[in-house]
């Protein structure tokens, strides 16, 4: 019988071939949506997560898309997106609606949405920063209000302002859909609008910009939305249920990003600069970013306090027809968190 010989070199020659073949395949990526509405520094880490690849550090693959107003969380629902970077409330929205969605992250505690009103509209109304909360609100009446889009976080806020002041939405305000940040800039500009609710930086760019003034900030001058969960990250609980380590990869990429802002701001403002903000002066950018650093929670850890002053708002408002419990693994969970 012929003996089968074969040449070490060889040997060698293919090892190596197979050793260097394994370490240049790496491992399928996990492929995901995510649904993220209305820019605006509330979803910063969300943007920081995205610009810096961590998620894809933590072997995801994740596909960002932009929405306005109640879309993301439409697009929960309909299957199309895994996650909904969103204003908290429609996510409440939802399981009021008997739908079961969940929150697995907390992006922004503090309601941090700023009033911009016309400068015009504010000199002939005595208005203020100074000004008495009560009288802010009441000068809302006979006003053009802008919003992104029905359901919005600022269309939801806005009529819980006017409720505050026994405003009726439908009779002493016009309210006025213009679809963006940038259109609401626009309309306070030409006079399509007298006044606006957003987070920053959009507020901060009109008072620049010499067309408005900011005369309210809500979440510092209304007790109840100081301790808030004003937007986050949702799923559907089956996905929840099934994709345990997956959520917790997304959060731990969204936990470095929130470190980033809290710990080194001036980094995170020249990676938001350079990717999400281009076209916000870099001066307007930083001092959003420093006014707006408290809001972001640690980790994304949410407390049965923040829940319940929420859903006494969202309930007052009238988004939830039944009562949700405020207890954590009803609508809200830190079970994934790092």
């Amino acid at each position: 019988m012929k003996r089968s010989t074969t040449c070490p070199a060889l040997v060698v020659l293919t090892l190596s071939l197979g050793l260097v073949l394994a370490a240049g395949s790496a491992p399928a990526q996990t492929k995901l949506k995510m649904a993220q509405a209305t820019l605006a520094l509330s979803f910063a880490p969300v943007y920081i997560a995205h610009h810096l690849k961590y998620w894809a550090q933590e072997g995801l693959e994740v596909d960002l898309q932009l929405v306005s107003g109640v879309v993301g969380s439409q697009a929960l629902t309909g299957g199309t997106v895994e996650f909904d970077a969103d204003g908290t409330n429609n996510i409440v929205r939802l399981a009021g609606r008997g739908i079961d969605a969940v929150v697995v992250y907390g992006l922004v505690g503090p309601f941090s949405q700023n009033l911009v009103m016309a400068n015009p509209t504010a000199r002939a109304k005595g208005i203020s920063p100074a000004s008495p909360i009560a009288t802010k609100l009441a000068a809302l009446k006979g006003l053009t209000l802008g919003i992104t889009t029905p359901g919005s976080l600022g269309d939801t806020f806005t009529r819980y302002l006017l409720k505050q002041a026994n405003l009726d939405p439908g009779r002493d305000v016009q309210i006025v859909q213009v679809g963006s940040t940038d259109g609401l800039l626009a309309a306070i500009q030409t006079g399509q609008i007298q006044a606006f609710l957003m987070s920053p930086p959009a507020p901060e760019t009109a008072e620049a910009r010499g067309h408005g003034s900011v005369v309210l900030r809500a979440g510092l001058e209304i007790p109840v939305l100081r301790s808030f969960v004003q937007s986050s990250v949702g799923v559907m609980r089956p996905y929840m249920e099934r994709n345990g380590d997956t959520i917790r990869r997304v959060n731990r990429a969204l936990a470095r990003a929130t470190a980033l802002l809290l710990d080194h701001p001036e980094e995170a403002k020249q990676v938001l600069q350079a990717s999400y903000f281009q076209r916000i002066p870099p001066e307007i950018l930083s001092k959003s970013v420093d006014g707006f650093r408290p809001a972001y929670l640690r980790d994304g850890r949410m407390t049965e306090e923040q829940w319940r002053n929420m859903l006494k708002v969202f309930q007052e408002l009238g988004m939830v027809p039944r009562p949700l419990d405020s207890m954590e693994g009803k609508v809200w969970t830190n079970q994934f968190l790092p």
